[in-house]
């Protein structure tokens, strides 16, 4: 056994220039880690609370009542525990919150503790934090996803995700697709006189009045680099149903009017027909199950209808919405639950299911490779880390590079 000896707090700022809490390990030995809490740009009713002082300055100010929960609550729950016991530490962490979505402790000091703790645990142990994390399930090798292109801030597809899918399931040849595709992508908006910035998440922000000449600019610029769609790569949107909800139906700004639910699902069906998009990730709001379920079977193993803020990376979430037909898929993010042991076992819920998993950045990210880490671990289809540009996002696919040199058929699949 190696103690846990102190738990330290910092305010930082996450990639964004947002403040956040900054957690740190220190265990026997000399062992030490820290890890930053990721935030989203958008938060899902289901999420984990996020304790902080939004309006206080200076900015940093925003962390003190997470520094506060750290001190008071989080370090004297772990002092002294197992720093290699994973499972201890994070139910030490649900114990001392007491309640359902970390509104006591903060899910933002909960996540940035668990991860820490996860990486000093691998430290003490002497082995790669994947291997660390795997528990009994068999690791794989997951295939990158990128955030090829974003909806620009103002633009009539704000808060929408334009992905590409490889489909080979070799990290560094789906990581040369996505770089070539990215940089075919700017070439071409550059002719039609766009200007090329990056987003938070390292796509391209763009501003081509809508999804459908979007995902056709996507496309024509695969096949500038010889790639057919379909066969070489497939198209993925992050549409972000619940914040254009105008119950009965939706009102997202690349519709020419508000759809009835219908009308929006025609809408998905006739873009599968006409794109090779397999991938619609939160279509509908959590709450519109029937909208999901009726998209699902329609679509008929066509594409995956996935959840995000459907299931907040909830293993029981996906248990009740899976077996109501709700979806073929689930993105896992640890600050949605809280502990790395709770997306694990999302991760494991999903591989019992037989759904699709992706393991996912935040827009509020860190350095840090730890989701690499956990989608091996955990056996997920696809990381999502966003694109390649900005250190945050380029990190963790790095990192999948590192780990497919010393990944074996023995630790588990490719892709």
């Amino acid at each position: 056994m190696r103690a846990i000896r102190e738990v330290g707090a910092r305010a930082v700022f996450d990639s964004n220039g947002i403040p956040a809490i900054e957690v740190e390990i220190r265990a026997d030995g000399g062992v030490r880690a820290a890890e930053l809490a990721p935030r989203g740009s958008t938060t899902g009713e289901f999420e984990a609370y996020v304790l902080e002082d939004a309006a206080a300055l200076p900015a940093l100010a925003a962390v003190a009542p997470a520094l506060a929960s750290v001190a008071d609550l989080v370090r004297p729950a772990l002092i002294g525990l197992d720093v290699c016991d994973q499972r201890a530490v994070d139910a030490a962490l649900r114990a001392v919150d007491g309640g359902a979505y970390f509104r006591r402790i903060g899910g933002n000091v909960a996540v940035a503790a668990s991860m820490a703790v996860a990486q000093a645990g691998a430290t003490a142990a002497g082995r790669p934090l994947y291997r660390h994390l795997a528990e009994t399930a068999p690791a794989r090798l997951p295939v990158p996803m990128f955030n090829i292109a974003d909806g620009a801030v103002g633009s009539n597809t704000v808060y929408t995700e334009f992905l590409l899918l490889p489909t080979t399931a070799e990290p560094a040849v789906a990581l040369e697709q996505g770089a070539r595709v990215r940089a075919a992508l700017a070439a071409r908006l550059t002719a039609k006189g766009h200007r090329c910035s990056d987003s938070t998440q390292g796509g391209w922000s763009v501003d081509l009045g809508g999804c459908e000449a979007t995902m056709e600019m996507i496309v024509a610029a695969a096949e500038d680099c010889g790639l057919a769609g379909g066969h070489d790569f497939h198209l993925g949107l992050d549409l972000s149903g619940a914040e254009f909800a105008r119950p009965p139906g939706y009102a997202f700004p690349w519709l020419e009017r508000p759809l009835s639910v219908e009308e929006l699902t025609r809408r998905y069906l006739d873009w599968v027909d006409r794109y090779p998009l397999t991938f619609l990730e939160d279509p509908f709001e959590p709450a519109d199950e029937g909208a999901w379920r009726g998209l699902r079977e329609r679509l008929a193993g066509r594409a995956a209808v996935v959840g995000d803020d459907l299931f907040a990376s909830a293993a029981e979430r996906i248990d009740n919405g899976v077996a109501a037909g709700l979806a073929d898929g689930a993105l896992i993010k640890p600050n949605q639950v809280g502990t790395v042991t709770q997306a694990l076992d999302a991760l494991a819920c999903g591989a019992r299911h037989g759904i699709t998993t992706v393991v996912s950045q935040r827009s509020g990210e860190s350095a840090s490779a730890f989701i690499t880490h956990l989608a091996v671990a955990g056996g997920a289809a696809w990381l999502k880390a966003g694109g390649l540009s900005r250190m945050d996002r380029v990190a963790k696919f790095n990192e999948l590079l590192r780990i497919a040199e010393e990944f074996t058929p023995a630790d588990g699949p490719r892709g």
